[in-house]
């Protein structure tokens, strides 16, 4: 069962992907299993079009790295944090962190 913990005393690792391995925030967390996510996490859109790309965008539970050393968002064009989320093309390897498509997600969570 998911209960709503606002502080957790050890750092558990939210299932999103998103790496922010912290005690504070607001979890929906299962005890018994060890289901950790926060509660913005759980609701990120799955999949999401953005006018700044072609294909679908899909939301990433792990990071993608390349073979380059440094990790660029192709949107901003700015070095991103290997631990956020990000959303992600496979058809042609487009890395969007969060930040750059805020806006939009959350006109899709309005939208619903």
């Amino acid at each position: 069962m998911l209960t709503i913990f606002e502080k957790l005393y050890d750092k558990p690792k939210c299932i999103a992907g998103c790496n922010f391995n912290s005690p504070r925030g607001y979890y929906l967390s299962c005890v018994k299993c060890q289901f950790n996510v926060h509660l913005w996490c759980s609701y990120l859109p799955k999949n999401i079009e953005h006018s700044s790309h072609h294909h679908p965008l899909t939301l990433k539970d792990i990071s993608v790295y390349t073979d380059y050393g440094e990790e660029f968002c192709d949107i901003c064009e700015m070095e991103r944090d290997r631990r956020e989320c990000i959303y992600y093309s496979q058809e042609c390897d487009f890395v969007a962190e969060f930040n750059c498509l805020f806006s939009e997600v959350c006109l899709l969570k309005l939208r619903r």
